[in-house]
């Protein structure tokens, strides 16, 4: 009897455990900070300890960037694309998801679609159709381009075609001749020839020497733009021959098959000894040619230059 009635006592003293203060009921009723139930995290804040989602509803209510949820929405804040759907639902530029769609913004093409698909000129697919915007190595290099004179403009000296006309030199006459001889698009590296025209056409004379653009290193290239030189070159004309010391060369091939090279710039020192005497009269600043003290020169500058596929394949070296 007296066990009995101290058992009874212990109950009214105590209490029994009720919904609002254990763990036991699903529908954490109580007023603490501490989601101790297991159907959705619907403590007095966000989560008690503010990262993790300790629940068991896929709703990913915790503040925290992680998707802690098993359902295939990304519903978090974080770049990370962290469900399992082919979406790519986040802001990162990465492509993440298994879809072949490239969806992403980075010009990467990181699907496995044939559709080459990214802003990068590397038809990077594995459909035969060629759709990118870089000229085939092989075909520039089999290629010589002849210079249209008569898209040139003289920047320095401006009056170079004039003074030239009296020492009896039309230099429409005596077309120049380029060729890459190796086009490395992994290495961004360009080789080139240059020679001289038969008077008044596109063919090689080949009793003048071609002169390798690049032997002192090779150019650079990166689609459609190069630069080569400088290396010295010489023109000869019926009247008088034309030294041009370090000339460098720069253009564009046009896209997407090479067939021209536009907005070209040549550029050196040029061998104007013969008019010497009238730099002063003409408005030129003439010096000492490069290595040639005896000699005078001035500073040679054309842009504009277009060159045309002369249809006849490579130079003769």
């Amino acid at each position: 009897m007296h066990r009995y009635l101290l058992l009874m006592l212990a109950l009214v003293l105590f209490g029994c455990p009720d919904g609002d203060s254990g763990g036991l009921l699903p529908d954490d009723d109580d007023a603490a900070t501490d989601d101790d139930d297991a159907t959705d995290d619907d403590d007095a804040t966000d989560d008690d300890d503010a990262t993790d989602d300790d629940d068991a509803t896929d709703d990913d209510d915790d503040v925290v960037p992680d998707d802690d949820d098993v359902v295939p929405d990304d519903d978090d804040i974080a770049p990370d694309d962290d469900d399992i759907a082919p979406d790519d639902d986040d802001v990162a530029t990465d492509d993440d998801d298994v879809a072949t769609d490239d969806d992403d913004v980075a010009p990467d093409d990181d699907d496995t679609a044939p559709d080459d698909d990214d802003t990068v000129s590397d038809d990077n697919d594995t459909a035969p159709d060629d759709d990118d915007d870089v000229p085939d190595p092989t075909v520039l290099e089999a290629t010589t381009y002849c210079l249209d004179w008569s898209t040139v403009t003289f920047d320095e000296p401006t009056n170079l075609v004039t003074a030239l006309s009296f020492a009896g030199i039309a230099i429409e006459d005596y077309p120049l001749l380029v060729n890459p001889t190796s086009v490395d698009t992994t290495l961004d590296q360009i080789e080139m020839l240059v020679a001289q025209a038969n008077i008044s056409s596109c063919s090689q004379n080949l009793a003048e020497p071609t002169v390798d653009l690049t032997s002192a290193g090779p150019g650079t290239y990166v689609s459609p733009t190069f630069s080569v030189g400088p290396a010295d070159f010489t023109i000869t004309t019926t009247s008088a021959v034309v030294n041009i010391f370090g000339l460098s060369f720069t253009g564009d091939f046009t896209l997407p098959d090479g067939g021209q090279i536009t907005d070209s710039t040549l550029s050196g020192e040029m061998d104007v000894t013969a008019f010497a005497s009238f730099c002063g009269v003409l408005g030129w600043t003439c010096s000492p040619c490069p290595g040639f003290p005896a000699q005078t020169c001035v500073d040679l500058t054309v842009s504009g230059a277009v060159w045309t596929d002369n249809g006849l394949g490579p130079l003769t070296p």
